[in-house]
């Protein structure tokens, strides 16, 4: 197993909120198994586009729908449902939840927190990268941080195109010698 560390912290905060109930612990360490196994067998893509298309809803305003393709080895392309509401970044919101997706992102996450697993997201990676053990985008923070998480993992942020109903973001692997 590729994330060992991660999934013994995992495990412990299974047991506190299961440690009675002994069949949903099964059930849910089977889950995060199959999850760690999905991340870790992900191919890390080379660029990323995340679009957001931003459309008008009479009671909450613009509500934008991100859409995810990357490209590399493998081409995938994944989608936000359409975040509704108000008080809240919501193109963040739909940033991170299609981002979540991919597990190659995740791998990339996940690899970097392995080695630290005891130091907090924050520290790691920059605000908007999650509370709990296992890194994640977070929604509703601002786009404006995602730039220093992507950076933290070698990727570089971009804002290529924008309209009244669209933005395009590009994030590039950065090549270190």
């Amino acid at each position: 197993m590729l994330f060992p560390k991660l999934r013994e912290l995992e495990v412990k905060e299974l047991e506190k909120q299961y440690f009675n109930r002994p069949r949903k612990m099964k059930n849910e360490l089977a889950k995060l198994d199959k999850r760690f196994e999905t991340i870790e067998n992900a191919v890390i893509p080379k660029v990323i586009t995340v679009t957001i298309e931003w459309n008008k809803n009479k009671t909450w305003g613009n509500c934008p729908k991100a859409t995810v393709r990357t490209s590399g080895n493998v081409f995938n392309s994944f989608e936000s449902s359409r975040i509704t509401g108000c008080g809240y970044c919501k193109e963040s919101t739909a940033f991170a939840e299609a981002v979540n997706q991919v597990n190659g992102i995740l791998k990339r996450l996940y690899s970097k927190k392995e080695k630290h697993p005891r130091t907090k997201n924050h520290k790691l990676f920059g605000y908007g990268s999650g509370y709990y053990n296992l890194p994640y985008f977070e929604g509703g923070v601002g786009v404006s941080c995602y730039p220093d998480i992507f950076k933290s993992m070698g990727y570089k942020m971009r804002h290529i195109s924008g309209g009244k109903t669209f933005d395009v973001w590009e994030i590039t692997k950065r090549w270190i010698k």
